[in-house]
């Protein structure tokens, strides 16, 4: 049986000579064997994929936001830095 999870989730980019953490809003689809990530619910604008068999995941504090790191065990450029987007949107008075 293939369960499907689906949230949205803010990534976050590489801090910049002290800059504040760009975050940008994000879908993140997870399956049996996946976790995906995409630009809007369009599954043409994927970001990145990862197999979680061959993830590295660890969690992550960003601007004090609950975050998570997901790395690529066979490429270790292939990352991405995810946050909960309530916690970031509560911290921000949106």
């Amino acid at each position: 049986m293939c369960v499907i999870k689906e949230e949205d989730l803010l990534l976050c980019m590489d801090k910049v000579n002290s800059v504040p953490v760009p975050k940008f809003p994000v879908r993140v689809v997870m399956n049996n064997k996946t976790i995906s990530v995409f630009t809007t619910d369009d599954y043409k604008t994927i970001i990145n994929s990862f197999d979680l068999d061959k993830l590295k995941y660890f969690p992550k504090t960003i601007d004090d936001g609950a975050c998570m790191g997901l790395v690529d065990t066979r490429d270790e450029s292939k990352s991405v830095s995810l946050c909960v987007m309530e916690n970031y949107l509560m911290k921000t008075n949106f």
